[in-house]
């Protein structure tokens, strides 16, 4: 099915179902304001409302072309591999498990300082992922991974 393949070239990508603490509209926001001209790939799925109002922003911001909304992938470790960087945009995470996968298979990470594991995560070189809880500061820390991507040494 075409709506499961990954783009070509370069992209960035979120990984998350849609929940209102993980923030997908701050996450398109700092998408819009980054002036990143990488797609941005979404991969995961809530309700449909959700979705549709997500939808209905990267219109307004003018990024719509180039918000990708994939849908639940049953393996999503390819998408992230592929990637050129992984964002995060929650005011709240668990222990971060998909920042770890992105590392492993180093793939760069921006993401907010939320509240969890992301900050005992992104330590040393890496903390320049980190941004404050504003869509201004996450879109700044994108540009700058983003461009200027941390060595990421998983030996």
């Amino acid at each position: 099915a075409e709506a499961s393949e990954r783009p070509e070239g370069d992209y960035i990508i979120h990984v998350g179902r849609f929940h209102p603490g993980k923030r997908h509209d701050r996450l398109i926001e700092a998408y819009a304001q980054s002036g990143i001209d990488a797609p941005l790939v979404l991969l995961g799925q809530g309700k449909t409302e959700q979705e549709q109002r997500l939808r209905q922003l990267a219109q307004t911001l003018q990024v719509g072309d180039r918000v990708l909304f994939k849908g639940f992938q049953k393996n999503p470790l390819p998408w992230i591999k592929g990637a050129r960087m992984l964002v995060l945009s929650s005011d709240s995470e668990g222990f971060g498990n998909v920042i770890v996968e992105a590392l492993l298979l180093e793939t760069p990470v921006a993401s907010t300082r939320c509240p969890g594991g992301v900050s005992e995560i992104l330590t040393g070189g890496l903390s320049r992922g980190l941004a404050d809880l504003n869509s201004q500061a996450l879109a700044q820390t994108m540009q700058s991974i983003y461009h200027s991507p941390p060595v990421i040494d998983v030996s």
